[in-house]
């Protein structure tokens, strides 16, 4: 079975970002690297996870250590990039060997404009691993443009791409996601409780399970659509477990294209956003 250990960007400060919502890039990666594992268990690998609870040089020492003592194939870091840029990149040591799995990694990276693959030998993890090292910087967080990419799908994306090509670096057969099964009609009391979760309210009569005038109103505000980077999560899981994606909250390519595909089913404008003729047809 294959051994992937898993090192998502702990630093003593969770560096700033241009994200949509207030994120870090010690958070931004842990969420990324959550998907990564999460993939590579379901098809069988063998992984393990650096402790999110350390940061700084503690937690680096930590986990390099670990990884050698329990027998690494391989060692995947993931980062955001600070400094203007606006391209993809993987770090490897400059051995024929890393720069050979590097370019697996960099044939993948197909969702970004541009990838590179360069070689360092100052970072500890890529210098102190006895087992080949690749250091992902997956965007430039310093970017807004490229924040919100990352946030509006662009993070599953990568996500996948990279999960495609740590199995074939270690012979391990790839399968696409499964997508949930589609469940059936929400109540409108499990939606009124979504939407007062995202922060909407229902202040004469709250989630009483009963459709009036104050789920109206709210309906006609709780859209989902996609570009709503983190607003309304929990009206957004709602909507995915019905369309029959991940429920992750976040409304991206592939739940957007999923809404459309119902929307058409159902015989209403598939546009794509969920409004209050969805939500109707959604609830009732």
């Amino acid at each position: 079975m294959a051994k992937i250990y898993l090192s998502a960007a702990a630093h003593a400060t969770d560096n700033p970002t241009k994200c949509p919502s207030p994120c870090g890039e010690n958070t931004h990666c842990n969420q990324y690297m959550d998907m990564v594992e999460r993939r590579l268990k379901a098809l069988g690998c063998e992984v393990k996870r650096g402790d999110k609870s350390k940061t700084g040089g503690p937690a680096l020492q930590s986990r390099v250590a670990e990884a050698n003592r329990w027998g690494a194939d391989l060692y995947y870091v993931a980062h955001t990039n600070a400094g203007g840029g606006r391209y993809s990149m993987t770090l490897c040591y400059p051995s024929e060997g890393s720069l050979k799995k590097a370019e697996v990694l960099h044939r993948y990276r197909q969702s970004m404009a541009s990838h590179k693959v360069k070689t360092r030998t100052d970072l500890y993890e890529i210098n102190a691993t006895a087992m080949p090292c690749l250091y992902d910087e997956l965007f430039f967080h310093d970017n807004e443009e490229d924040c919100a990419r990352f946030h509006n799908g662009g993070m599953e994306m990568l996500a996948e791409e990279t999960v495609k090509a740590l199995c074939e670096l270690c012979g391990v057969t790839y399968r696409e996601a499964t997508a949930p099964t589609p469940s059936g009609k929400p109540t409108v009391k499990k939606w009124q409780q979504a939407a007062i979760k995202d922060g909407f309210s229902f202040p004469k009569y709250g989630a009483d399970g009963k459709w009036g005038q104050e789920c109206e109103s709210v309906a006609r505000k709780a859209t989902v659509k996609k570009r709503v980077f983190y607003l309304n999560k929990n009206l957004t899981r709602l909507v995915q477990r019905v369309v029959g994606v991940t429920p992750d909250g976040l409304c991206g390519n592939q739940t957007a294209a999923a809404i459309k595909r119902w929307q058409k089913e159902n015989q209403l404008t598939d546009d794509g956003v969920i409004g209050i003729n969805s939500w109707k047809k959604m609830l009732f």
